[in-house]
């Protein structure tokens, strides 16, 4: 069922848009992470174990790799506040009528399946807005983080908070994107 966005993910959304244009670093960031090998298998297995927004995920990584910030577990909270109702009322409705018309035949509901698609990607285009708009309300200084350190710090936070109870540290499930992440250029 296709609910409609709350009040909440509504006007997180008015936000994003008013903030600015949705191509900005950390979308820019998330392509380049999100397209290297590996990658995309890492976090898709996370969302379906965990529940891992990957969106979120990846703004972890890059508070990390770019605003050299380690996130707490408040920081964690004040993240899911920001983007919740949006990816629960937008992006998961899309993402799940997107998946449903994978199994159907025929080529009219493949050129709407490829239309929604195209709307799911939006909405995340979306939501990592909302969540540039809040690092640069919440981290306009770069914070002190060492990469590695405070790669691995962020990524484990999140997905502690997510319920994830296997390895932490070095032994994350994510080798491919923190590989992804330290192979990017500076300030990227």
């Amino acid at each position: 069922v296709l609910c409609l966005p709350d009040d909440a993910a509504r006007e997180s959304a008015a936000m994003a848009a008013s903030a600015g244009s949705l191509d900005h670093p950390f979308w820019n960031f998330s392509l380049a992470v999100y397209a290297a090998p590996g990658v995309a298998d890492e976090c898709l297995a996370l969302q379906e174990s965990c529940g891992v927004d990957v969106n979120v995920l990846l703004f972890c990584a890059w508070l990390a790799s770019v605003r050299k910030v380690a996130v707490t577990h408040g920081d964690i909270e004040a993240i899911a506040a920001v983007v919740g109702a949006w990816h629960e009322s937008a992006v998961k409705p899309l993402r799940g009528v997107r998946r449903y018309m994978k199994t159907m035949p025929g080529g009219e509901v493949a050129l709407l399946r490829t239309r929604v698609k195209g709307a799911e990607l939006e909405a995340e285009q979306i939501e990592q807005a909302m969540l540039f708009a809040h690092a640069e309300a919440h981290w306009t200084r770069a914070g002190q983080g060492a990469l590695p350190a405070a790669l691995h710090s962020n990524l484990e936070t999140y997905l502690r908070a997510q319920g994830y109870r296997g390895p932490g540290g070095d032994a994350l499930p994510l080798r491919s994107l923190c590989a992804a992440v330290k192979a990017l250029p500076a300030a990227s």
